[in-house]
């Protein structure tokens, strides 16, 4: 193997990791985001639920 198909090899690894990294770091923020929707939900639905299904 000669140097510039390692240095090939080397590069594709690291940009490997750094998409890994970012895709990690999105799912994160994606599970924060599926928490804050469901508290929201469910604070709709006690609002709808207390105010009787009503119109204001």
């Amino acid at each position: 193997m000669d140097a510039e198909t390692l240095k090939l090899i080397l590069e594709q690894a690291g940009g490997f990791a750094i998409a890994i990294v970012v895709l990690l770091r999105l799912e994160k923020k994606f599970d924060l985001l599926t928490t804050e929707i469901q508290k929201l939900l469910t604070e709709l639905d006690r609002f709808i639920t207390n105010s009787g299904g009503k119109s204001q």
